[in-house]
């Protein structure tokens, strides 16, 4: 908490984890989620009290009449639940269910009875924002954006382009009027959450950050963890894998013009020279190499899985009828890939995609109540590893694949994903060592033997640390590890404060 006038921020007490804070209409109280619940506290701290289960809590309004909207689950509904706690109840609909329907980021309107929020139908992960009321649940589409908004006093603000504008809007009758003001260039925003970071009040205080990113880099490390070699230019890079012989690496790069999409590019590791394999900017892309390198399976956040040519020739092929979270492996037997996929009940699972030239559904493979991701096959394909926070943080497992059996907990002390979709694991071409992020951004080696049905691991020893951070993504033939590195710390820019911002805007 940070009033205006100070220059300073103290944590409130027993609000460990807190995320998406929203605030009581009269400024008393501030209502956030946390540890799978959401909860309240006094703005002058206190004791927290937990008002309702809310798993994966997207947003939050409160009005007047002591009513909080709120979306527990990803791909839950709006519901809505009394400030003092109780049982919640559904207040919107979807009208075409689909993988990614559901609604986010309730904003309460001046009456208190009607509300803003951005609604997504069927199987296109882009919403747009509508107006419903607590009473009638028949949504009122008021613009085609996929991001949340703020109301204040005669106006409407959203992200549009990676811009913070603000429209004229009337909440009496849910309609807009004249053109989008340009407010703030380049605000920090999130296309897979539908989510700008910005927030305005009615006495004229508007507040914001902007876009920002931190390049990395590509590089060699050896088994002991020395540095070898760096690869290419710096630049915003994600999720990336090596090809079978070593040769190429695919990686998922920033577009320069908007860093809340990428491409996938091919690097030639020997020659350090870039080429670009798709071209259509999107949401975190994600890749893995078919066994004998001669295809990927490749996709965006929240659309299908498609199977193309590795040199970029020719046409994708759809592989998966329904869309995923991210391509993660491809078994070493070329008849599985492995992907990951949100639920509204489970949170993030790792399912299998047969390989097929036609659409095939999915099959689960971790679907616990718990978070599963980062999946990666050993390199004979009898193993599975990956992070679970079922625990309450992120560790390290490994299981047999396919079907059950036992299961080995690796890590000792966490371990980090860096972003949910991305690479965090990876194991050396003879399946002896097993490579991961810790908690602390470090890489760490476990020395691993299976053995029949049992699986054996040494403690884990970190080997590379870099002051902003490093994250596995493959390993060579040769026994090298590819990591990526942050170049430079990152620095988030300062938060900036507008006031008067009602009077600039009717200028």
């Amino acid at each position: 908490m940070r009033p205006l006038q100070a220059t300073t921020a103290q944590p409130l007490a027993g609000t460990e984890g807190a995320y998406y804070p929203f605030w009581s209409p009269d400024s008393k109280f501030i209502g956030f989620f946390a540890g799978g619940k959401m909860k309240k506290v006094e703005a002058s701290g206190g004791v927290v009290q937990t008002l309702c289960d809310a798993p994966y809590g997207r947003g939050g309004s409160w009005n007047r009449d002591g009513v909080i909207l709120f979306t527990p689950g990803i791909h839950d509904v709006i519901y809505r639940v009394p400030d003092g706690g109780g049982q919640p109840v559904a207040v919107t609909k979807v009208k075409k269910q689909g993988a990614y329907s559901g609604g986010r980021w309730p904003y309460f309107l001046p009456d208190g009875r009607h509300f803003l929020y951005v609604g997504i139908e069927g199987d296109d992960p882009k919403g747009k924002v509508y107006a419903a009321a607590l009473d009638s649940p028949d949504p009122k589409l008021i613009v085609e954006e996929n991001t949340g908004v703020a109301y204040a006093n005669g106006y409407l603000f959203f992200a549009k382009d990676g811009n913070l504008v603000a429209q004229p809007f009337d909440p009496d009758h849910l309609t807009l009027s004249g053109n989008p003001v340009p407010v703030a260039p380049k605000v920090e925003y999130y296309d897979s959450k539908s989510l700008g970071n910005f927030s305005v009040s009615e006495n004229g205080v508007l507040i914001y950050r902007n876009a920002f990113s931190s390049p990395s880099r590509l590089v060699w490390l050896d088994r002991t963890g020395k540095q070898l070699a760096t690869l290419g230019d710096p630049g915003n890079y994600a999720s990336g894998r090596l090809s079978p012989d070593g040769r190429t690496v695919v990686i998922a790069r920033d577009d320069p013009a908007d860093a809340s999409k990428n491409d996938l590019w091919l690097l030639d590791v020997q020659r350090g020279i870039f080429s670009r394999l798709t071209f259509h900017p999107a949401t975190q892309y994600s890749a893995a190499w078919s066994p004998d390198g001669s295809r990927l399976a490749v996709t965006a956040f929240a659309t299908k899985v498609q199977i193309m040519p590795a040199n970029g020739s020719g046409t994708p092929v759809t592989v998966s009828e329904e869309p995923v979270g991210a391509v993660r492996d491809w078994s070493p037997d070329g008849h599985t890939i492995l992907v990951q996929q949100q639920n509204s009940s489970t949170g993030w699972d790792v399912m299998s995609l047969p390989v097929s030239d036609k659409p095939q559904s999915l099959t689960p493979v971790l679907n616990s109540p718990f978070d599963e991701v980062a999946p990666r096959l050993s390199p004979d394909g009898h193993w599975l590893a990956y992070i679970s926070n079922e625990s309450g943080r992120g560790e390290v497992y490994v299981v047999p694949f396919p079907g059950r059996g036992g299961r080995w907990q690796i890590s000792n002390n966490g371990a980090a994903v860096g972003g949910t979709l991305l690479s965090a694991i990876t194991w050396s071409r003879d399946g002896k060592q097993l490579y991961f992020r810790d908690a602390a951004q470090g890489l760490m080696a476990a020395d691993v033997q299976p053995q029949g049905g049992e699986f054996h691991s040494g403690l884990p020893r970190q080997i590379f640390s870099a002051p902003g951070g490093v994250r596995p993504l493959d390993t060579a033939p040769d026994g090298r590890i590819l990591v990526l590195v942050q170049a430079e710390e990152a620095t988030a820019p300062p938060i900036t404060l507008v006031m008067n911002w009602d009077a600039e805007l009717k200028k």
